[in-house]
């Protein structure tokens, strides 16, 4: 497995409201938010996509909740224009990168929730408290 030293991850798209299939009978709606992976030399080299799924609001008997769920559009090796498959590119970035994905999913979750139970404007995530 080749080293994360040099790599950086970058919010670099805010909760968006997203068409995503989803078989849920109260099924809300989905957000996604995206992160970018760069390099030492600012090179693009991956993506990791979070989708937010919002069940359950709304519906009599039923308690809203948000599931998680994550693709990895693409991530490069240190072979030229080689990639990783899905599984060890979803292992590499939550080896090395869980603590910044998981800062995003908790600001993207509060996000979330304030919207869906108190009726708050959704938050962007490039907002700092």
């Amino acid at each position: 497995m080749f080293s994360s030293t040099g790599i950086k991850p970058y919010l670099t798209e805010d909760l968006v409201e997203t068409v995503h299939e989803n078989k849920h009978a109260e099924h809300n709606k989905t957000y996604s938010a995206g992160i970018s992976f760069k390099d030492s030399q600012d090179v693009h080299i991956g993506e990791l996509t979070i989708y937010f799924i919002v069940t359950g609001y709304g519906f009599e008997g039923s308690n809203g909740n948000i599931d998680v769920h994550f693709w990895v559009p693409f991530l490069l090796t240190e072979e030229p224009e080689k990639y990783m498959e899905e599984a060890e590119a979803m292992q590499f970035i939550f080896i090395n990168f869980a603590s910044e994905i998981q800062d995003v999913i908790d600001g993207a979750l509060d996000a979330l929730y304030d919207h869906w139970d108190e009726g708050t404007p959704l938050k962007s995530l490039f907002e700092k408290e």
